[in-house]
């Protein structure tokens, strides 16, 4: 009798386990569906970054692309180095803005998908005190950030002038690139301070299971990889600028004194 109750009792466990791993394997399928199913969004987000490294590390590449491209688009390529690179950031800003509206319908697009509730006024009016305050602050500062870098650096000086070639204004140390921990990325601080912003306002219950923040955090990635080759040596946001003080053409040049 005392064997038949223990293998009772050891059937009733194994069940039970049973039953367990089966809840917790169905657990971890809906976690990875919830996540990954919007993943295509990544390759949307992650191509302007592509493009910026790209002619980071090639701009001549650029120049190509950009002299072939004028006369479909019938202008002229002008003759000297200058203004070709003018025309590369020209080009480049174009296409940067043009790029980020389909990231934003791309956006929008998820959402209207995954969690279609979520972007609505009631929905994110619903977030706690904390989350609207700090997710408004991040959003507005993000965007004072990528204002005042246009402001302080013009077109070509966000668009990789130093790298292309393109006239440039005098080197800037001030506003915003004098912000502690901003550095000189002050439009990727902004970016990502916008982007989480906009995760506090809008991740609430179905768009967490979707897996909007998790998206989030790729994209911060992908922001942190383009800001890591921009900054190697040489290389730094407009570190080529001729009067950066510290940057190349100013090391060459006492470099070119000392020799002297």
């Amino acid at each position: 009798m005392k064997r038949i109750i223990l293998f009772r009792t050891v059937v009733s466990h194994l069940r039970r386990m049973n039953d367990t791993w089966s809840q917790m394997g169905e657990m971890g399928s809906n976690l990875l569906t919830a996540e990954f199913q919007g993943l295509w969004l990544i390759p949307l987000l992650a191509l302007p970054n592509a493009i910026y490294i790209w002619l980071w590390i090639l701009p001549g590449a650029w120049i190509n692309t950009t002299k072939r491209a004028t006369p479909i688009f019938g202008g002229s390529w002008p003759s000297d180095k200058t203004s070709q690179g003018d025309k590369a950031c020209q080009y480049l800003a174009v296409l940067a803005h043009t790029i980020k509206m389909i990231q934003a319908a791309c956006v929008v697009a998820w959402f209207r998908l995954y969690s279609p509730d979520s972007l609505t006024p009631s929905a994110v009016l619903a977030q706690p005190a904390w989350r609207l305050a700090l997710g408004v602050a991040g959003v507005a500062f993000g965007q004072c950030l990528n204002v005042a870098i246009y402001a302080a650096i013009g077109r070509n000086g966000v668009y990789y002038g130093s790298r292309l070639g393109a006239p440039l204004g005098p080197w800037c140390s001030g506003f915003p690139f004098n912000i502690p921990v901003v550095g000189r990325h002050p439009q990727y601080t902004g970016a990502l301070l916008s982007l989480w912003g906009g995760v506090l306002l809008t991740s609430d219950d179905s768009a967490t299971a979707a897996g909007f923040p998790t998206i989030a955090v790729l994209w911060t990635i992908i922001y942190i990889i383009t800001g890591i080759v921009e900054n190697t040596e040489g290389h730094g946001i407009v570190s080529d600028h001729p009067l950066r003080p510290d940057g190349p053409a100013a090391k060459k040049a006492a470099r070119r004194e000392k020799a002297a």
